[in-house]
Order: structure tokens, then C-alpha cells, then sequence
């Protein structure tokens, strides 16, 4: 998720969830689909009751969007439905123009082990 201001975009939070084995088989706008889910779902206190517009490299997925429901493929209802609570507007860009969603995709953790001080800055924050 970025923060757009005027013609700059700037990181505002970001998130990352691995996809289970059933999930890397999914079809393309599935997986673009269940990303925007996992984004909305997981800023939800953020973006809830706020006007977003979400940039997508996807034009398929754009057009799904400005249909209604039940003229979607059944299999990606369900997951429309949860996307409906929150005022989403799907943009399409080029690829070639997404460069924040290119450079967060591309970067991995090397190292996903929590040190034991920040274990401990952890339980004191929580204190």
C-alpha cells in the first residue's frame, strides 16, 4: 500500500503474506484477487470508511470490477463479497508504471528470525 502525494508515492505500510501450495496454482486474476483481499483485510483499521484506489497491472481484474456480481465468474464471488465492505476503486496501470509494487515484489527476507532483543523490545511494548 502506498501513500500517493501529488505526482509522488512514497511507502506508507507494507505486508507480505507466502502463498500455500494451493494457492501458487490458482489462475492469475485469482491471485490478484486474493491479494487485494489480504491487503484490505489486513489494513483494515486504516482504509475502512475511506475512499482507495488500488493500482493494478491486471486489466482483466479491472474489468470484473466495474460488473456486477453476479455477472463474475462464481469463483471469485466470495471473494468480491468481502472486497464490497470497503470503498475500493481498481485503476489499471502498465506494469512498466508500477514501480513501488515491482520493487516490494521483488525484495525477500533473508533472515525471518525474531532476535531475542527484539523479542524483548516486543514484550515491553506490549507491557
Amino acid at each position: 500500500m502506498a501513500l500517493d502525494l501529488n505526482i509522488f508515492q512514497h511507502w506508507c505500510l507494507l505486508a507480505s503474506k507466502p502463498m500455500t501450495g494451493a494457492q501458487k496454482r490458482y489462475a492469475q486474476i485469482k491471485k490478484e484477487l486474493l491479494a487485494i483481499l489480504f491487503a484490505c483485510e489486513h489494513f483494515h483499521q486504516y482504509i475502512y470508511g475511506k475512499h482507495v484506489v488500488v493500482q493494478t497491472d491486471h486489466k482483466p481484474l479491472v474489468a470484473i470490477f466495474d460488473k456486477p456480481l453476479v455477472s463474475a465468474p462464481l469463483r471469485l464471488q466470495r471473494k468480491l463479497m468481502k472486497i464490497q465492505r470497503y470503498d475500493i476503486e481498481l485503476h489499471y496501470v502498465p506494469e512498466k508504471y508500477l514501480y513501488l509494487a515491482d520493487t516490494s515484489a521483488r525484495a525477500t527476507a533473508t533472515n525471518n528470525k525474531i532476535t531475542e532483543s527484539e523479542y524483548k523490545f516486543d514484550e515491553e511494548v506490549e507491557a
